[in-house]
């Protein structure tokens, strides 16, 4: 199961409250949840969850936080929940909770609504909530790559997913002839982790699928699955929020 939060913060006025918060916020979580499951998640080098904050266009910041597993989900999100207000011990600023939205879906209903639905556009959108960034060969890579981007996202799919296996060698020796970047709209950023400024991007993008059907509805999968799980470096931290945009496009 995939279990999302999404929770409405009242920030104290005049406070200067901005996306690189969420690393802070991050250790509201661990403080939250037991000590055996956070001791547990900070010696996990894949995470079973994400979590990021965001301003909405009326101001207000939304925290999210989704679960990729059902342990994650009993063992993050319900304590989580039943919080109405919290304290950034960094500052000591008490910040309130004013609305609460669950959001579910299953790895059953990626797959069935992708693979067995309407027919999908080969033109996969992504929105770009939170600064992306990945890591190869100690470089920071702050421009998207569809074949990374993909093979991070069926990295954390196959890791948490009790039923289906995407990770094939053919697929992954394919995606760089059969993928590619067709459109974008991005400008380069940054992502503060305490006194380090993580080189990361943000904007829109369009990944163009060239393949067949199979390959066109994993990608669309790939990307409803990003909403959870993020993209990238740090999603834990608050890095790589994303968001699928379906839009109706004819084909060329």
């Amino acid at each position: 199961m995939l279990t999302k939060i999404k929770m409405k913060l009242e920030i104290p006025e005049n406070d200067s409250f901005n996306v690189n918060k969420s690393s802070l916020l991050h250790g509201v979580i661990m403080d939250t949840i037991s000590e055996d499951y956070a001791e547990a998640m900070h010696s996990s080098a894949l995470k079973p969850y994400s979590q990021n904050i965001c301003r909405e266009r009326d101001g207000s910041w939304i925290w999210c936080i989704s679960a990729l597993t059902d342990e994650a989900a009993e063992k993050i999100i319900s304590p989580v929940s039943e919080l109405d207000e919290f304290l950034i011990k960094h500052n000591s600023m008490k910040i309130g909770i004013s609305a609460k939205e669950i959001i579910r879906d299953s790895y059953d209903s990626l797959f069935e609504r992708n693979y067995f639905g309407a027919e999908l556009s080969k033109y996969v959108n992504f929105d770009i909530i939170t600064p992306i960034s990945f890591k190869v060969n100690g470089r920071y890579i702050n421009m998207p790559d569809p074949q990374l981007i993909i093979a991070n996202l069926i990295h954390r799919y196959d890791a948490f997913s009790e039923h289906t296996e995407i990770y094939d060698e053919k697929l992954m020796s394919e995606l760089p002839e059969r993928l590619c970047i067709s459109s974008y709209d991005l400008r380069s950023t940054a992502f503060c982790l305490e006194s380090v400024k993580l080189p990361a991007f943000k904007g829109r993008f369009t990944i163009r699928v060239s393949g067949g059907r199979n390959l066109i509805s994993l990608v669309n999968m790939l990307a409803d699955f990003a909403e959870f799980s993020g993209i990238g470096i740090k999603t834990a931290l608050g890095m790589g929020a994303a968001a699928h945009i379906i839009q109706n496009r004819k084909e060329e």
